[in-house]
């Protein structure tokens, strides 16, 4: 039977899915929804719908919901409802406060949800992640993480005002936009235990979002009894662009360079770093093996690296107590799980 995938929204993310998807080899029968038809004139394979209800129509089996993060509950729970696959763009929800609802869907419906964290597939972070695993760097110390770049230059066919990302009412914001990095460091490290932050608009940017984020963290790994120290920069107004981690261990220093697909060592008694990964790949490479992943989920019920509703949730408990923690002059905030 063929798959019917539903694409709810067009912007700059629900663009990029229904163009890696039409590259797939599989022949799925594709719906989107959007407020303009503009991007789909001269695609007349593809079914344009001005909404949820009237895509149900569709029939689809699987949706992205790539609408913004203040929409993703409204739309996730509508389409939840008839049972079909979801994959929800991350940040998965507006607030916490939306989980128990979602979470009593998923146990009724026996749903399968995936959440878009598609730096999970990305191949030197992948590589970073096995080391980090091996043990290599005996026990870890502290790990040091720094993303970041000039806002204005990351859609340069829009005009940045108008975009998500500088809107707190369509779920803005740096913590919400770079929220990839509270995901890996979750995936990778541990259990995030407490956080403290401070979080400003720095800029002189036309956005009533916080543009900089300063965390320090607090992380539980099970394979030590010893806590973690985090800390964690993120920002939307460094002309010189950044996404980088580096895990400092007791037997020397392990650093990814997400920019460039570089992971390299600086281990006890080395004079220097060592590469010990190099790839370079587009952005689309991990969006492509994600939706693989999820189209393999749809079929085996097998999440394998894909981040599941209780992930999503636990980025959204951070950076909610990130910005209750901004809010109480950086007093420590525990995170309940």
């Amino acid at each position: 039977m063929r798959n019917k995938i539903l694409i709810v929204g067009q912007g700059s993310i629900g663009k990029r899915y229904l163009r890696l998807i039409e590259q797939f080899d599989e022949n799925f029968d594709i719906g989107v929804i959007s407020k303009y038809k503009v991007g789909l004139i001269g695609q007349p394979l593809i079914k344009h719908f001005l909404s949820i209800e009237d895509a149900l129509s569709f029939r689809p089996n699987i949706a992205i919901i790539a609408s913004p993060a203040t929409c993703h509950m409204q739309h996730t729970q509508l389409l939840a409802s008839t049972g079909m696959g979801l994959l929800i763009e991350k940040p998965i929800a507006k607030s916490t406060s939306d989980f128990e609802s979602l979470d009593r869907l998923i146990s009724e419906k026996d749903l399968k949800i995936a959440i878009g964290y598609n730096l999970r597939f990305s191949k030197s972070l992948i590589h970073f992640k096995s080391v980090i695993d091996s043990g290599a760097l005996g026990k870890i110390l502290s790990v040091r993480i720094e993303c970041g770049g000039y806002m204005p230059l990351w859609r340069p066919d829009r005009d940045y005002r108008t975009t998500v990302s500088s809107k707190k009412s369509l779920g803005g914001g740096v913590l919400r936009e770079l929220s990839h990095e509270i995901d890996y460091l979750n995936w990778i490290f541990g259990d995030i235990k407490w956080v403290k932050a401070a979080l400003r608009r720095q800029s002189e940017f036309d956005i009533d979002v916080e543009d900089i984020a300063l965390m320090v963290m607090g992380v539980q790994n099970g394979r030590q009894s010893q806590e973690i120290i985090v800390n964690m920069s993120m920002d939307f107004a460094r002309w010189d662009p950044i996404r980088s981690c580096t895990a400092i261990g007791e037997r020397g220093s392990l650093r990814w360079n997400g920019l460039i697909g570089v992971v390299d060592s600086y281990m006890e008694n080395q004079a220097d770093w060592h590469v010990e990964f190099r790839q370079q790949s587009h952005i689309d490479d991990t969006y492509i093996a994600q939706l693989k992943e999820f189209f393999l989920y749809i079929e085996s019920g097998v999440l394998s690296s894909l981040a599941n509703v209780a992930d999503g949730f636990l980025v959204l408990k951070v950076i909610e107590a990130a910005e209750s923690s901004n809010i109480c002059n950086g007093a420590i905030k525990k995170i309940y799980t």
